[in-house]
């Protein structure tokens, strides 16, 4: 037999790279955390002082919505007793989309916020607090962010 270089034809170079950007799809998901239950935990919560005091700290994914919905599901996270109900809204206009929710702290009370262009006036905000600054909340505009709970000053 003769050895022969077989050139790949224009439909397995197609097949080939379908399979490829397939592949990089279902890892994404996996590793990304948008399959349910399959994200990897590499950092647990952790603690970080801000404004002078002591936080609890994690970063977690903003829901997304689906395509042609302006809002996402509600996701819910619980962080030292703290409970986050969380949503995107008007993800996919021009001018920015929200991160809506509020939380629920120990003592039963809960906090609504609106991270994100206000749709009552041109204002734009990155950080919410609870009275007494309880609970802080950051988000930049991306695609994570970040809750902190004050740390009970006896621990």
């Amino acid at each position: 037999m003769m050895d022969r270089d077989y050139p790949m034809s224009p439909r397995q170079a197609r097949v080939l790279a379908v399979g490829l950007v397939a592949m990089a799809a279902v890892g994404a998901a996996l590793f990304g955390g948008w399959i349910p239950g399959l994200r990897p935990n590499f950092n647990p919560p952790a603690t970080v002082a801000y404004d002078g005091r002591e936080y609890y700290y994690a970063s977690e994914p903003v829901p997304w919505p689906p395509l042609g919905s302006n809002q996402s599901a509600v996701f819910v996270y619980l962080l030292h007793n703290v409970t986050f109900r969380v949503w995107a809204a008007n993800w996919y206009r021009i001018t920015g989309g929200n991160l809506e929710g509020n939380v629920t702290v120990p003592n039963g009370t809960t906090y609504p916020f609106l991270l994100g262009r206000s749709p009552v006036n041109a204002s734009y905000a990155t950080e919410f607090a609870t009275p007494g600054a309880e609970v802080v909340i950051f988000w930049s505009g991306g695609l994570s962010y970040e809750p902190l709970v004050r740390v009970p000053s006896g621990s």
